[in-house]
């Protein structure tokens, strides 16, 4: 017996067919997906521990600073990550807040921060190892110290304005300069700085002889 249209049998079908032609469809696009979808994973960030820096004078350009880098890595299957540092141009004296921000080629974004506390020193600019070479020269026949090449460590001294130079506290000025040329009871002592060059010239004298040495140096 034929059942009319909208009966229970004809649902049936109809249901029947759904449920094979969808599940098909859905197969399809799992397959199509298999070879052409990635998956959008997880960044990780993490920025450098606050530090402290010395410069000669403030504000001072962050770029011109060597600042640690931050640590950053992704799970995304693209693989691409790259992570910029954000800080303002001019830093000035006291703590600053820096901020990396990261992303990756799945869309991933991260951000942390840290803080560099900026003490302003003009002794900064000439801190450092200078290698170079030593020129002695003597008024008569003995030269107690030989010519050589040497490396001299300049550092900031015990008190304020002062270099360590060497095994000597030297006061300076604000270009490098020792401003008074007398050291000790017995010794004569100059020295200037110009751009990442030292020179140094000591003269100091013994009972039979008056030796004058100079020193020429590139900051290493």
């Amino acid at each position: 017996m034929l059942l009319p249209p909208g009966s229970v049998i004809f649902e049936s079908k109809i249901y029947t067919m759904k449920n094979i032609l969808f599940p098909s469809a859905a197969l399809f696009a799992a397959i199509l997906c298999f070879y052409s979808c990635k998956t959008k994973g997880d960044i990780f960030l993490s920025c450098p521990a606050d530090l402290a820096i010395t410069v000669p004078a403030v504000p001072v350009s962050a770029a011109s600073l060597m600042l640690p880098q931050a640590t950053v890595s992704t799970t995304c299957e693209d693989g691409g990550v790259a992570a910029v540092l954000r800080a303002d141009t001019e830093l000035k004296a006291g703590v600053n807040t820096l901020r990396y921000e990261a992303d990756d080629d799945c869309g991933n974004k991260e951000s942390c921060s840290f803080e560099v506390n900026i003490t302003a020193d003009f002794r900064a600019a000439f801190v450092g190892n200078y290698k170079g070479y030593r020129d002695c020269t003597a008024q008569n026949f003995t030269q107690t110290i030989p010519d050589q090449d040497m490396t001299i460590t300049v550092d900031y001294g015990k008190q304020a304005n002062y270099l360590h130079v060497g095994d000597d506290e030297v006061l300076v000025d604000s270009s490098g300069s020792f401003p008074h040329p007398y050291f000790g009871s017995y010794r004569f002592y100059a020295l200037s700085f110009k751009a990442d060059s030292m020179f140094r010239m000591q003269q100091w004298g013994t009972l039979y002889s008056n030796q004058t040495c100079y020193f020429r140096g590139k900051k290493q």
